[in-house]
């Protein structure tokens, strides 16, 4: 008679520092966005609990745990051991390294000790500029079982750049999204003109001063033209007012918005009504915004940053400039008031781009990792337990 209860449950720990971030509340809502085989068990660990704030616009797929009751940051030692115990008790085989903007190598170092003799490990590996070099020589990344990358050209950065190991161990997964939600109620042919809208988190990484230099030259030959820009301003409150200052500087302070973090309804919204997306980042993974842009039919202007030149085309799907380059920004910016017919095409063609990136085929490739990591998993807890008896009787 065959084995009636199912496969060995596959318990992952998907590690999160932070809940309080719309990027991660993306990734994290990507990977829960297909239908998961029932022995295949998510959980969302954090350090704090996430904010009320974050709670009301934010409603997880996925059960999620905080550690910590305090925003006191913990101290390594006192995280691995209060992370050990957890593993332990949940009895989880996969830990997935998600989100660990400001953890900290010493903090991540310790936990990645704690869950070595448990479970498997998998990094996802957003931009370039996440990883020090404290990072990548360590002996906790050398030891990652496997490690996602977003783009090939960020897989071959990484294997030029240091020994991370065999080529085997990395894993080329871009991002989605939900490409039905941000068609829907669009393409009414109700836009705005004049409206510029640049979608990022408020970081210098993100290049919104080469933005403001670009608008300042849009504004001057088109005085109705207006830029919004929506993400969050607390990230880097310095960067923040050294932007508002530059827009007074620059004359253009009372033609630009910055709106903060906005809801997903609000942000589709803004998506349909405005002419284009622009998108000057200058160190980028595969921006989340840009293929929420695709997907609602908005014409993109971007920078050649990270690996969404191996999604979208040039003069086909986007215009793609140079990074750091406010003068080129300016001309592609200037062509989409200019020339509706390539605005029209530009949009047809990436919102097709968009449908093959969606989330759910995304997660289903999360879940064959997983499923490959714990099959390993099983393979060594039995590959130990027969060399136990030989072991014993050779002592």
């Amino acid at each position: 008679m065959g084995d009636l209860s199912g496969p060995d449950p596959i318990r992952v720990a998907v590690f999160s520092y932070t809940l309080d971030d719309p990027t991660c509340h993306r990734y994290l809502d990507m990977l829960a966005a297909a239908e998961r085989p029932s022995h295949i068990k998510l959980t969302v660990w954090t350090t704090f609990r996430p904010t009320a704030k974050t709670l009301r616009s934010w409603r997880p797929r996925l059960s999620w745990h905080s550690f910590f009751s305090s925003r006191r940051r913990p101290s390594p030692r006192r995280y691995a051991r209060v992370f050990a115990d957890h593993l332990r008790r949940e009895n989880v085989s996969i830990v997935h390294w998600a989100f660990l903007r400001e953890l900290g190598f010493s903090a991540w170092r310790a936990l990645t000790r704690a869950a070595r003799p448990q479970a498997r490990t998998v990094w996802t590996h957003h931009i370039v500029s996440e990883m020090t070099a404290a990072y990548r020589k360590s002996a906790a990344f050398r030891g990652l079982d496997r490690i996602v990358v977003l783009s090939r050209a960020m897989k071959k950065h990484l294997l030029a750049d240091h020994p991370a190991g065999p080529p085997s161990r990395f894993r080329v997964i871009p991002n989605g999204t939900d490409a039905s939600y941000w068609r829907r109620g669009g393409f009414s042919g109700k836009r705005d003109r004049r409206l510029f809208l640049a979608v990022a988190r408020i970081n210098a990484d993100k290049g919104l001063h080469q933005l403001l230099w670009a608008f300042c030259g849009i504004q001057k030959e088109f005085p109705d033209a207006r830029l919004f820009v929506a993400g969050k301003v607390d990230l880097q409150p310095d960067y923040y007012r050294r932007l508002k200052r530059l827009a007074e500087k620059l004359g253009v302070r009372s033609h630009v918005t910055f709106l903060g973090e906005v809801t997903p309804e609000t942000l589709r919204r803004l998506y349909h009504r405005s002419l284009c997306c622009v998108q000057p980042s200058l160190n980028e993974g595969v921006s989340f915004a840009a293929l929420e842009a695709c997907a609602a039919g908005c014409p993109l202007v971007l920078t050649r940053t990270g690996g969404i030149e191996e999604i979208l085309r040039h003069g086909r799907d986007c215009l793609f400039v140079p990074k750091g380059d406010p003068d080129l920004l300016q001309k592609a910016m200037r062509r989409m008031l200019v020339e509706p017919g390539l605005r029209e095409r530009l949009a047809r063609n990436a919102r097709r781009r968009a449908l093959a990136q969606d989330e759910r085929a995304v997660s289903r490739a999360y879940i064959r990792l997983y499923e490959e990591l714990a099959a390993e998993g099983r393979s060594a807890r039995g590959f130990e337990r027969r060399l136990e008896p030989k072991t014993a009787e050779f002592l």
